[in-house]
């Protein structure tokens, strides 16, 4: 298992939370529904793994909405490529979370049951690689 560094708050940029167990991925998505809609979405990044920049070579973003509080969405950048996650489409338009308070837009059908969530990103923490339990779409640029 390894250790991911969460960040979702402005002061997170001095000390990110540690995501370590399963407890702590929970506390984090619990923490995120608490939250108001400006800090909907964490950044997920492995301790560590870098690339030869320094920077990481990864991310996970965590998008959870919670003003329903029963769906979420994920964002996943590495391994050479971009990919939300597949949910049921929800509509025609993009969903916009807001991390810190700057606009993430994920695609419409890019929605998933809060559960299916909490376990992709513990998977995330126990193999620190793209989630296997969710359907994963390319990012589309246009």
């Amino acid at each position: 298992m390894s250790i991911v560094k969460a960040y979702y708050k402005h002061e997170h940029d001095a000390e990110p939370l540690r995501l370590e167990t399963a407890a702590d991925v929970d506390r984090l998505i619990d923490g995120l529904l608490a939250e108001d809609y400006e800090h909907s979405v964490a950044a997920l990044y492995v301790e560590g793994q870098i690339n030869a920049a320094g920077a990481p070579d990864h991310e996970l973003l965590v998008a959870i909405n919670n003003e329903d509080g029963d769906v979420g969405a994920l964002r996943y950048m590495g391994g050479g490529g971009n990919y939300f996650s597949r949910g049921q489409a929800g509509g025609d338009k993009e969903v916009t979370y807001y991390y810190t308070g700057s606009d993430r837009e994920f695609p419409a059908d890019a929605e998933l049951p809060l559960p299916q969530i909490r376990e992709a990103v513990k998977e995330f923490l126990d193999t620190s690689e793209r989630p296997t339990v969710v359907e994963w779409q390319d990012e589309v640029t246009s």
